[in-house]
């Protein structure tokens, strides 16, 4: 079966003004960011649409604001239909590390409202860690996971330091200890990487320096119930569609440390039959990396009330 491929944001994609338009021209939209200001006590909204930007920036606020974003364009976009018309069904989707979280919430594994609760959880985790043990993150550009992982483990005498994303062909990122990524990232100037780029991240997310969090979300986790899905999503640590539900919470647990293989899950969803594929959240990035993994297959972004209006044919 052909069908649509399902994409959701990652950390980074935030922006003053996200979501503001679709929450002011969908009632749907309004509805689920309304009700998440009183499940997280405070808000998200106003920063979300205001900033500041190094408010918004902050991984515990960062993490549900785009969790919103996202989960509130899909939910548009299902109610309109859409997916109903011959050839639009989703075949799977795929979020980019706090998007997987996004991803389960749109497919049904779990109720969008115990979804927020777990990503502004993880984000608190998160944060903890970064200021407990500080790190970086550097994008490489031009070279493959076995040079880098070489090149990691050529630096580790600096410090921790490993492979957390596989975002594309030719784009990984490394993250850890600060001098240990950029002792790796001048290993990798020399084995020829078009670039080495240091990421203004607040941490080494996707890295041993995550470890701390490991045991909060598994608190966090546990009272959270995964049922089956309305279709299947690809886990960031495998590549690999989720088998069942009750291999969710492993999943994610091993997702917080361990190495997103986002390029594996684009692949992934492309053979289990997307013809296409739909970005949802702020920003473009997922499309742009879908349309350099999987070249055959058109990628589009709805997440603004334009691009949502322009897919569905509905204003809103």
């Amino acid at each position: 079966m052909s069908g649509v491929g399902l994409l959701f944001a990652g950390q980074g994609a935030q922006t003053p003004g996200m979501a503001r338009d679709i929450y002011e021209k969908y009632p749907t939209a309004r509805n689920i960011i309304d009700e998440a200001c009183k499940i997280l006590g405070f808000d998200i909204r106003k920063i979300m649409f205001e900033g500041p930007a190094e408010k918004l920036t902050a991984t515990d606020i960062s993490q549900p604001a785009i969790y919103l974003h996202s989960y509130s364009a899909f939910t548009v976009v299902k109610e309109s239909g859409w997916f109903k018309k011959p050839g639009n069904a989703p075949v799977g989707a795929a979020g980019l590390s706090l998007g997987e979280y996004s991803a389960l919430a749109a497919a049904g594994y779990v109720d969008w409202r115990d979804g927020l609760k777990l990503i502004y959880r993880r984000g608190q985790l998160m944060q903890e860690a970064c200021v407990k043990h500080p790190g970086t993150m550097a994008s490489v550009l031009g070279l493959e996971e076995a040079d880098c992982r070489a090149a990691c483990e050529a630096a580790r005498s600096k410090g921790v330091v490993t492979v957390a994303n596989l975002n594309s062909p030719g784009q990984v990122v490394i993250s850890g200890e600060t001098a240990a990524v950029e002792e790796a990232s001048r290993i990798l100037r020399e084995k020829g990487a078009k670039r080495v780029i240091a990421l203004q991240v607040a941490g080494a997310f996707h890295s041993p320096l995550m470890e701390d969090a490991v045991q909060g979300l598994k608190k966090a986790l546990e009272a959270v119930s995964f049922k089956t899905s309305d279709f299947p999503v690809a886990a960031n640590v495998t590549g690999s569609l989720i088998e069942s539900p009750d291999k969710v919470k492993e999943l994610l647990l091993r997702q917080l440390s361990g190495t997103v293989r986002f390029s594996d899950c684009l692949t992934t969803l492309r053979t289990a039959g997307a013809k296409s594929f739909i970005e949802f959240g702020p920003g473009k990035v997922l499309s742009g990396l879908a349309k350099r993994t999987v070249k055959d297959a058109p990628a589009a972004a709805a997440g603004t009330a334009d691009e949502i209006a322009a897919l569905t044919g509905k204003e809103g």
